[in-house]
This record gives C-alpha cells, sequence and structure tokens, in this order.
C-alpha cells in the first residue's frame, strides 16, 4: 500500500483574511487555493475575480480563463499567463484570472520553469492554482508555498471551527452572532458552509441594520413551515416522555419528514447528552457543561439534569443504537422505516 499524501502544515489565508487583503487593494500575482471543499474555493476565486474585475458589471479588456490542470501541461499553463492582450485595461494590480482547476505537484518534472515564473510573475496576471491536496515533501509544492499567497480551503469539520467561520462570515457582513445564535445556527443546519453560507445570507437581509443578532431572532427566521419541529421530538426525547416521541415522530412523517432529516436530529441530541454525561462525571461546574454544549440557549439546562439522572454507558450505547438504525431507518419504506425510529426514540427515553 502506497503512502498517503501529506498535505503541507502551512496554512494559508481564511476566506475572511483573503477578503479583508482584497478590500485593502492587496491583491497578487499567484494564489494556491488549497482545500478540499469546493464551496470555499469557488467562494475565493468569486472574491479574486470580483475584486480584479472591479466596480463596472461589464469592465472593458477584462479577461477570465479557465485551464484544466488534467488536461494542461505547466509550461502551457504558464504561456497562457504569459500572453497578454493588446485590450488589456492598465491597473497597478492584475486585471486578468487564469484559473487552474486540478493542480497538483506530483510528478511534476519542470520545477524550473514555475521557479522562474513564481519570482517573476506576469503583473498583468491572476494565476489562480486549484487543488485539494498538495505533497509538501516536494520541491515544487514549497516553491509555491513560498511565492504563491495560499488560502486555505479546508472544510471545517469542529463546531469549534464551525462556529469561528460563522462569526467570521457574519463579520465580514457588517453584523455579529452571539454564542447562542451561533450554536442555535449550527444545531438547525449542520456543518455544510454552502447551506450555511445561504442562511447567513438571508439573515443579512432579514437583520438590516441591525447589528447584534441573538438566538431568539435566528429562531424568527429559521422557524418551520411545520406544524410541528423536529426540535419538539429532541425536547421530548431529553425529558423521556414516551408519548409525546411517539406523537411527534408521526406528526413528522405524517407532515412529509424523513428518516434522512430526524434520525441525524435523534444522533445529534444523544451525542449532547453522552457530552453532558462524561463532563459531569469528571466533576465540572454546570456553567462549563453548557459551554461545552452545542444546543438552544435553552434546552442546555434540561440535557444536563437529564444527563446526570442516566447511566453514562447507557447514553453510550444510545449512539450504537444510532449508527445502527442508520440503514433501516433509511432503506426500509412507509411503517417499517417509522417503526425502526420509534423503537429507538423509546430506547432514547428509557435510558
Amino acid at each position: 500500500m502506497g503512502r498517503s499524501r501529506r498535505r503541507p502544515a502551512k496554512k494559508g489565508l481564511s476566506l475572511g483574511r483573503l477578503q479583508k487583503s482584497l478590500n485593502a487593494g492587496e491583491i497578487g500575482c499567484v494564489y494556491l487555493l488549497l482545500g478540499d471543499d469546493a464551496f470555499l474555493r469557488q467562494r475565493a476565486l468569486e472574491a479574486l475575480t470580483i475584486a480584479i474585475k472591479g466596480d463596472a458589471a461589464d469592465e472593458p479588456g477584462f479577461e477570465y480563463e479557465h485551464i484544466d490542470a488534467e488536461e494542461t501541461s505547466l509550461a502551457e499553463i504558464l504561456d497562457a499567463a504569459r500572453s497578454l492582450s493588446l485590450f488589456l485595461p492598465v491597473r497597478d494590480h492584475p486585471v486578468r484570472v487564469i484559473r487552474v482547476s486540478g493542480f497538483d505537484t506530483k510528478g511534476l518534472e519542470e520545477v524550473e520553469i514555475l521557479r522562474e515564473y513564481l519570482e517573476k510573475p506576469v503583473p498583468e496576471t491572476c494565476l489562480v492554482l486549484e487543488s485539494r491536496g498538495l505533497d509538501g515533501r516536494l520541491n515544487a509544492t514549497k516553491l509555491l508555498l513560498q511565492h504563491a499567497v495560499q488560502v486555505d480551503c479546508t472544510a471545517p469539520t469542529e463546531p469549534r471551527d464551525v462556529a469561528r467561520w460563522i462569526e467570521g462570515k457574519c463579520e465580514s457582513m457588517g453584523f455579529a452572532m452571539t454564542p447562542d445564535a451561533v450554536a442555535y445556527m449550527i444545531e438547525m443546519k449542520g456543518n455544510d458552509l454552502q447551506q450555511l453560507d445561504q442562511e447567513l445570507q438571508k439573515l443579512e437581509l432579514y437583520v438590516g441594520d441591525q447589528k447584534r443578532v441573538d438566538a431568539k431572532d435566528l429562531e424568527a427566521l429559521l422557524e418551520r413551515s411545520r406544524e410541528h419541529s423536529v426540535f419538539e421530538l429532541t425536547d421530548a426525547l431529553v425529558a423521556g416522555d414516551r408519548q409525546r416521541c411517539v406523537e411527534m415522530l408521526n406528526f413528522l412523517y405524517d407532515d412529509g419528514a424523513s428518516a434522512f432529516e430526524i434520525l441525524p436530529m435523534i444522533a445529534w441530541i444523544v451525542r449532547q447528552l453522552v457530552i453532558a454525561g462524561d463532563l459531569a462525571d469528571q466533576g465540572l461546574p454546570e456553567k462549563e457543561i453548557h459551554n461545552h454544549l452545542r444546543l438552544r440557549w435553552d434546552a442546555k439546562r434540561h440535557v444536563v439534569a437529564r444527563a446526570k439522572r442516566s447511566k453514562l454507558a447507557d447514553l453510550q450505547g444510545l449512539l450504537v443504537a444510532c449508527a445502527e438504525a442508520d440503514i433501516p431507518s433509511k432503506v426500509r419504506r412507509g411503517d417499517a422505516g417509522r417503526g425502526t425510529l420509534e423503537v429507538l426514540c423509546r430506547r432514547v427515553c428509557a435510558a
């Protein structure tokens, strides 16, 4: 089995920091968009294009070219970067964008011509290299990290990292969200940055001149159109109310919800119970436990109280039960899938 690709340890600019530098008129000639998140790479590319193109909707002479690195040699890419039109506008920063997707330094033998270009790039051209990951041991990678402006396009996975991304995005939009509001947003919409970005754009229109958004503002904006919310189900799970759980589960199914929507929320609340139970066993004060929970502002106290009433081993076993219910609940149709989730809900209530 071959060695897995090593990614460079050096971190680049976040999307927020990139936007700040562009707003300040700092536009480089070579950018490396490095990371596995296509949404972040696309947003970075859009920010660069807008900054270079300027405010005019139809900037005369502006050029944009897309090159697939898997089908084009490095020599051809650099030739394109050097080939200038006679009709380019005169600016004190690059006036054309060449996007190179699928770029990789693995197997790249033209290191010297890359070095030559990076040490003396064409000032009229913004060369944007997109890559999911590079081998940091290779000379070509080291050259890029030394000369190119690196933008970190790695998708955050930890809730705290997603929270930082949301906070940075809000700052660039001109408003702030309270920690409870950020936690509520993540609870409602998960970790998908594209979906979070869409919700934040809606929020920007909703808040208007309001500079600080709390969880109640989000609740008003993100309120579900259904008569009954998935959160009514999770609240019943925390309370251990079996009858209410079954009622809410049936309401949601009858209202068009699916296991793809319901099961992740059950698993989410179980994870919060496990976290609360584990921290409580360690003797942490309740206020400190609250800081580790990603829950609605009004649910943390109830989750901690429920976790303290349950055995940690039983709560941990529920995580396994959620995983075991995943495929059956999503594959079985009709009452069979509903029955799988009903059994799971009863187990959560009984723990």
